[in-house]
């Protein structure tokens, strides 16, 4: 599976609220709790390497099994031009 996290989407780019936007961002990382092996991440803001092996961890996955990308905003896109 491929995880989209807290990516803008068109509503959200209508909305125009960079600090809501922002915060939506920087808990990304939370998706990862989610991962099973195969799964690829994309995030737009890094995961840190500890906090990916702390929930891997616990969930019993191993961290190399998961792919996480890292795909910075590049401004009020949606999430398709954001990843392009």
């Amino acid at each position: 599976m491929i995880f989209f996290a807290n990516f803008l989407s068109d509503l959200a780019v209508d909305l125009e609220e960079g600090e809501v936007l922002a915060e939506w961002a920087q808990q990304a990382p939370r998706k990862a709790w989610l991962l099973r092996p195969g799964d690829v991440l994309v995030s737009p803001v890094p995961l840190g390497r500890k906090f990916l092996e702390y929930v891997t961890g616990l969930t019993g996955v191993p961290s190399e099994s998961v792919t996480v990308i890292a795909v910075p905003p590049v401004g009020a896109v949606p999430l398709a031009q954001a990843v392009r």
